[in-house]
């Protein structure tokens, strides 16, 4: 209760000391109490650093036009013209038809077995960056902990995969991927270090499970994504004239 009451007091001292150096008509920075000085935060700034700053604002205040100008640029641009989308995602993008008076349509989202390729391979490519700053460095060990990690995430992947919606014959070869990188990190981890001569036999091991993986990949996406864009979708819904306005109205 006394530290409160002492806090309060300084605080009401603060306070009426702000208040009658606004009251006051020759307070000056010359003249304030040096316990003011905290409070008062007195800067400096040099008419060239003024000047500066003036002209840096034109710049800082041109995106605002810029946005400004964009957001009008955009609604007459959508309210007179069909405008397709695409956006990259890690999802394998998205694609949106803005058509004049009509709510934009989105493409179904790729498949998610796109994903997964993906991911297996990735996984592939993520294992170089582990080992890639460590090679024949025997001192150095830091690598071990991260590479162990690594593995116990692989090995996980390795046990649920055939749970994945992953067709048969494409699961197959993501399977020898993953083992091939669990095989590679636990003979680097019993040998205690990684050598450049083990990296490139699994590069070299790896590239043609990897080559399916990749086609198998792109041959989703792309695949998925060409059916808007096939002559009975999205063409025949921004060609002028009366017709289905809708994907769910197309034959």
């Amino acid at each position: 209760m006394q530290i409160d009451s002492r806090l309060r007091c300084c605080v009401y001292a603060a306070t009426t000391s702000v208040m009658l150096l606004g009251l006051g008509t020759a307070a000056t920075a010359q003249n304030l109490p040096s316990y003011m000085q905290p409070i008062e935060g007195r800067t400096v700034s040099s008419p060239a650093d003024t000047a500066t700053k003036n002209v840096l604002e034109l710049n800082s205040m041109m995106f605002e036009l810029y946005d400004d100008a964009a957001r009008i640029f955009q609604a007459n641009i959508l309210s007179k013209h069909p405008v397709i989308l695409g956006l990259f995602t890690g999802a394998g993008g998205r694609f949106i038809l803005y058509r004049p008076g009509m709510a934009p349509l989105e493409a179904p989202s790729v498949p998610i077995v796109y994903q997964l390729l993906k991911s297996v391979g990735h996984s592939t490519m993520a294992l170089t960056e582990v080992v890639g700053p460590y090679l024949d460095n025997a001192e150095n060990q830091s690598w071990r902990s991260s590479m162990a990690a690594y593995r116990a995430r692989m090995k996980a992947a390795v046990d649920g995969l055939d749970a994945t919606p992953i067709p048969a014959d494409w699961r197959d070869n993501s399977r020898i991927i993953l083992e091939n990188n669990i095989a590679f990190m636990d003979d680097c981890l019993a040998k205690g270090t990684i050598t450049l001569a083990a990296l490139q036999e699994f590069a070299k091991k790896q590239g043609p499970y990897l080559k399916h993986n990749i086609h198998w990949a792109a041959q989703t996406q792309v695949g998925h994504l060409a059916v808007p864009f096939g002559s009975k979708q999205w063409p025949t819904l921004i060609t002028p004239g009366p017709g289905p306005t809708s994907l769910a109205d197309l034959p």
